[in-house]
């Protein structure tokens, strides 16, 4: 069936997204055919020719504390 099927693709008669899908991944396999994986472009930030690049320091933000209210409350003893 395998060879069936890549034959098949391999002359025309059949596009790989008609290949059902339980045998896509071994049709690519056999024929060398790879997934497209977009690769996402990498940015990166020139500094502006003229002007010294200054490191500027990362501030942390102050962390909140919540007040803790504490309860005094005593057992009542009933005899």
């Amino acid at each position: 069936m395998l060879n069936m099927l890549c034959t098949a693709v391999r002359l025309g008669y059949m596009t790989i997204d008609k290949v059902p899908s339980a045998f896509q991944a071994d049709v690519k396999k056999e024929l060398g055919i790879q997934d497209v994986v977009e690769e996402q472009p990498v940015e990166t930030v020139e500094p502006t020719p003229g002007q010294p690049v200054e490191e500027s320091p990362v501030e942390e933000s102050p962390v909140e504390t919540t007040p803790v209210e504490e309860t005094t409350e005593q057992p009542s003893i009933s005899e």
